[in-house]
């Protein structure tokens, strides 16, 4: 064999090597888990007590359609540009800067559905998946519920058959699942990176959670329900007082009586609190709003029974609590004008 032969037989040899090498490389790094700084939240509060239907991230909006059998979407938060991530039925969704989170119920899809989701492998789970909606991650294959992603782990209720709903976390590259407490505490993103829960079992305290040695410090002794911790002020539902929308401020323990009557479910975002209102007494149920200062008077939004109030920077979205398929709109922080939702696909 001539030497210059065996010179192209070398190269494309190496030539081979280098593009095996190149190829390999390309595909470790596009399948690593890319981590975030420890002070990420993956959501509002007022959201993930909404379950977390809708998560706005980084000039995007994440929903879960129910024009499309709750499907995860994106949109921008003016409604348009909509097109589908992936066919999963979603709720609790999370985002960072690199993936989208969610609790996957594939369980309940329609039965119409072609997928055959009823037997789909871990139908009811904790899942991740990349913006392009590619590249979909199982990180817990039982049962999941109330996911709230905290820097790099997702805090969530897991069940099994052995020890039923309790507290567990895992990272997001599906690592170091592990049971944190045997109560089914709904740890919901706070201040500074912190979680916020009311107890379970002995009392109702507001509790802060730190996420970064997983230990608990006391906020606030009382009979309280799905606490939001904004930094400055602790809102919760009074159990001592008919459910009351209340808050505290968190220096001086000062307590405020928000709303006049029982209230179902709420959400804080910009210049207002939002809360459907069940005044059983009189039987008058609202969906209402009211500004945070002490002087504001409330207003009402829609008569009625609404449940699932989620917000982003444009709208608040709430859902009929008889109609669970019926989803309407009103703008954050502005004029209301309560409309069906409604969004524009690309």
């Amino acid at each position: 064999m001539k030497k210059s032969t065996k010179r192209f037989i070398w190269i494309l040899i190496i030539i081979v090597i280098l593009i095996i090498i190149g190829i390999s490389i390309f595909f470790h790094l596009q399948n690593r888990t890319r981590f975030n700084p420890t002070n990420v939240s993956g959501n509002t509060a007022g959201n993930y007590y909404n379950a977390g239907l809708f998560c706005e991230h980084n000039g995007m909006v994440y929903f879960s359609n129910p024009y499309d059998d709750y499907s995860l979407y994106e949109m921008t938060p003016q409604g348009t540009e909509a097109h589908q991530l992936c066919t999963d039925k979603v709720s609790f969704i999370n985002a960072d800067d690199n993936y989208v989170y969610y609790v996957r119920d594939n369980l309940k899809k329609s039965r119409s559905d072609s997928s055959f989701a009823f037997i789909t492998y871990a139908a009811n789970s904790l899942c991740r998946i990349n913006h392009n909606g590619k590249q979909s991650v199982i990180l817990d294959n039982d049962p999941s519920l109330y996911a709230a992603l905290s820097g790099n782990y997702i805090y969530y209720i897991h069940y099994d058959k052995e020890t039923a709903s309790t507290l567990y976390k895992v990272k997001i590259d599906g690592t170091e699942k592990q049971k944190l407490n045997s109560s089914p505490l709904l740890l919901s993103p706070a201040a500074n990176g912190t979680l916020c829960y009311n107890g379970l079992d002995s009392n109702h305290n507001i509790w802060s959670w730190n996420s970064a040695s997983d230990t608990s410090s006391l906020l606030y002794e009382g009979n309280c329900w799905n606490p939001i911790d904004d930094g400055s002020y602790i809102y919760f539902m009074d159990c001592t007082n008919d459910y009351h929308l209340t808050r505290i401020e968190k220096n001086s323990q000062e307590k405020t009586d928000i709303s006049e009557c029982r209230i179902d479910c709420y959400n804080v975002y910009g210049d207002y609190v939002y809360y459907q209102k069940a005044d059983i007494d009189n039987e008058i149920y609202e969906l209402c709003r009211k500004g945070l200062d002490a002087s504001s008077k409330e207003e009402v939004i829609a008569e009625g029974i609404y449940s699932d109030i989620n917000i982003t920077s444009n709208y608040v979205y709430f859902r009929n609590f008889r109609n669970q398929d019926e989803f309407f709109q009103t703008p954050t922080n502005e004029a209301i004008n309560v409309e069906k939702f409604t969004f524009e696909n690309e």
